[in-house]
């Protein structure tokens, strides 16, 4: 009962979210910008590229952490044949076969009569062990093939199985006689591994270091990763057992060498104070040992990875961790700095990412200067890397001058392809960095950039990294359709027109020598520009505004014809109740919206001439204004995109000219809310009826023009006017339609009834 409590609870906020904002969506936190970066600069067999680096290709490359560690045992039985079977062919044999084929290979190998089925004989593993007599190695894979129940992952990764720990010391102890009787030194490692790790899944910690310290010395095997296994679940147990230091010391010697086992290692790794740390460096035997501790320490959420560098660079330049580090702290810094200043996602990063970060401008001065020095001296595996990174920080530092010469060097020094290409990218991002002013010239150079260069159509990040930048510059140049077009669609300006893009555009498409940049902006087609869509969009505009005249010149500078295929209209039929969505039962009636236009100022002419029935005309010229707003049939003749919560939003938020955000629109969407106009021509047409029954139809679509105006102000109803409502109460209060509003309108008739 507790749980459900909460469950109402949370489900109540939920909705109570929802109400507040448009909907309940979740928000998108992740970082938005660009990177350049290639991770195939960075040797793929390197332990820590995948726990370092969240390069999509390192994850697809070396796929979970289990399947990480199948990769690299299948590997070492690979080695260890001289390649004599394919990858294939050993995974098959080892992880997909099952222990009674394990038991038949034996009995082939040891020569009693039995020949390969169908299935050894075409596994290239299986040949090479029956052919050489492997039956060692066929032992020990049946002996492997028995453990493996008892130590396979659980298929929940929230609870643990079930351990028969009898049967596993069982093993145990069966593998520690054949263990001795077996002459392979590397077939006694695989057992030593097979044995430590079922102690270590059994939860005997003290059996695991006493196996390991029994085991060990009598093995006298070639390097092998296997041994790191071994380490790993013997760090295991002593971390289990509360030996801390011990056990990150062989963590890191783990994270070190397997790749397999490597992001395990690192997510164990756990030294709590600077004493701790002071014990561990003792204890390592070589320069490498301590180079890898710096390693695991540079991980460190909290690390300024660059002094790790420097100490690590310092014991072992080669080190192949330290490219990994540069990579990633160049990545970090990608994030803080590159397009910084044209990035259109700036402030999301700012307010989900914290970025650039405060002391990010420091970091990457301290950290140019270790790149410059290890490339200067050149100790490190790959100098002309440590060149070309010197070269894309100055970049990302917005030296635009020394990146530019610091990549030229770095050409004189780079024979590898990978490497070269990764220099011409980010020769690439400098030169897009350095543009300065929007002119034709650029235009031409982005068109060539978009339809030839291999390296932009390389990376897709590119795209967004120009297209930013050519916003920023044609802005800047006071081009603001331009700016529009490059970052969206036609379409996305309908929803809130606004001026200053649609005169750029219908200029642009007008231009007499448009650049190819500038054609392929405006291109409606391969023969037409968008230069009518542009013109209906900005008619519709000032319809939305109630200036018909101004949309009538915009609509004459396209031919009659042409406004025909962009709708027709009849926004005149009378609708004492609003709804939006019903059809128009006189359709024959409808008209363009430029002959709409044409009309409603000839209406208005006449009207305000004087001429017979000018009620009527005003009240008629009340209905169009009145159906083509929010509120009415016809909205699509002033609108092109209507939101039916855009009042819930509009009361609550008082938006600047009823311009809504909006989540798909990027400008907002502007609704048609403004009754005034409407509400203008049936005061008209009320004061000049002579017919009590027209006047009493014309104040009430006059009342209803009243209610919406104070329903988008956000009034509340006791400070309400109800002006209209009040006359029909009593100036037509004899009057047939009086007497029919009190039946069909409940809102009034309430009204009516509190008087």
């Amino acid at each position: 009962m507790k749980y459900r409590h909460y469950l109402v609870v949370i489900c109540w906020l939920a909705l109570g979210w929802a109400a507040y904002g448009h909907s309940c969506i979740s928000v998108d936190r992740s970082f938005r910008g660009y990177c350049f970066l290639d991770p195939n600069i960075i040797y793929y067999k390197t332990p820590s590229a995948p726990v370092f680096l969240s390069f999509e290709s390192l994850t697809e490359a070396y796929g979970s952490r289990h399947q990480a560690q199948l990769n690299e045992n299948v590997q070492e039985w690979r080695d260890r044949i001289c390649n004599q079977a394919t990858v294939q062919d050993i995974y098959a044999l080892i992880y997909k076969s099952s222990l009674n084929d394990i038991q038949y290979l034996y009995t082939a190998a040891a020569g009693k009569s039995r020949a390969l089925d169908a299935f050894q004989r075409g596994n290239s593993f299986s040949r090479y062990l029956v052919r050489n007599k492997c039956v060692e190695t066929i032992a020990y894979l049946d002996f492997a093939k028995r453990c493996e129940p008892h130590v396979v992952p659980a298929a929940d990764a929230w609870s643990t199985p079930p351990r028969d720990t009898l049967a596993m010391k069982r093993l145990i102890e069966q593998a520690r006689g054949q263990f001795l009787e077996v002459k392979s030194d590397y077939i006694r490692l695989r057992y030593a591994y097979q044995m430590i790790r079922l102690a270590h899944y059994a939860k005997d910690y003290p059996m695991v270091v006493e196996l390991y310290n029994y085991l060990m010395p009598k093995i006298d095997h070639d390097p092998s990763v296997v041994e790191y296994w071994i380490k790993g679940h013997l760090a295991g147990a002593y971390m289990a057992l509360g030996r801390h230091v011990e056990a990150s010391y062989l963590y890191a010697q783990v994270f070190d060498n397997s790749r397999g086992k490597a992001e395990t290692a690192y997510r164990s790794f756990r030294i709590r104070s600077d004493e701790e740390w002071e014990q561990c460096l003792l204890m390592c035997q070589s320069d490498r040992e301590r180079a890898a501790l710096y390693v695991m320490r540079a991980s460190a959420a909290d690390s300024r990875a660059v002094e790790e560098m420097e100490k690590i660079y310092e014991l072992y330049p080669n080190n192949p961790h330290l490219e990994v580090l540069l990579v990633r702290e160049i990545k970090k810094l990608e994030k803080d700095f590159l397009g910084l200043s044209f990035n259109d996602n700036r402030l999301h990063n700012k307010r989900y990412q914290n970025l650039p970060r405060p002391e990010a401008g420091k970091y990457l001065i301290r950290l140019q200067d270790f790149v410059q020095k290890a490339a200067r001296e050149k100790q490190v595996a790959r100098p002309d890397l440590w060149k070309i990174s010197e070269g894309y920080l100055e970049l990302l530092g917005g030296n635009y001058y020394d990146a530019e010469r610091t990549f030229r060097q770095a050409g004189e020094m780079v024979s590898n392809d990978t490497l070269r290409a990764q220099l011409n990218v980010f020769r690439l991002a400098l030169r897009i960095s350095q543009w300065q002013d929007a002119t034709d010239t650029l235009d031409q150079e982005v068109y060539a950039i978009r339809s030839k260069n291999p390296y932009y159509q390389a990376f897709e990040d590119f795209t967004d990294f120009l297209n930013d930048k050519m916003v920023q510059l044609y802005t800047a140049k006071g081009q603001a359709g331009k700016a529009f077009l490059v970052q969206y669609p036609l379409r996305d300006l309908k929803p809130n027109p606004r001026a200053q893009e649609l005169e750029d555009l219908i200029a642009l498409c007008r231009k007499l020598t448009p650049t190819r940049i500038e054609q392929l902006m405006v291109a409606k087609n391969d023969t037409a520009t968008m230069l009518h869509d542009l013109l209906n969009i900005k008619a519709t505009m000032l319809m939305a505004r109630g200036d018909p005249g101004a949309a009538l010149e915009t609509w004459k500078e396209m031919l009659p014809i042409d406004a025909e295929t962009f709708g027709f209209f009849n926004p005149f039929p009378e609708r004492l109740g609003d709804c939006v969505h019903c059809p128009i039962k006189d359709a024959g009636a409808s008209l363009t919206k430029r002959q709409l236009a044409e009309k409603l100022l000839e209406m208005e002419f006449r009207a305000n001439a004087g001429v017979p029935g000018a009620d009527t005309l005003y009240y008629e010229l009340g209905l169009a204004w009145y159906n083509m707003s929010w509120f009415g049939h016809a909205w699509r003749a002033t609108d092109f995109f209507r939101s039916g919560g855009s009042m819930a939003v509009q009361r609550r938020l008082q938006t600047k000219d009823f311009v809504m955000p909006h989540r798909y629109f990027h400008l907002g969407n502007r609704e048609n809310m403004d009754c005034s106009k409407a509400q203008f021509y049936f005061e008209k047409a009320r004061l000049l009826a002579t017919d009590p029954e027209y006047a009493a139809r014309a104040a009430f679509m006059a009342a209803k023009c009243e209610r919406n105006i104070q329903d988008v102000a956000g009034l509340p109803y006791g400070a309400r006017q109800y002006q209209y409502f009040e006359l029909l109460r009593t100036k037509y209060r004899n009057t047939e339609f009086h007497n029919r509003i009190i039946r069909e309108c409940k809102y009034f008739a309430t009204y009516s009834a509190r008087r």
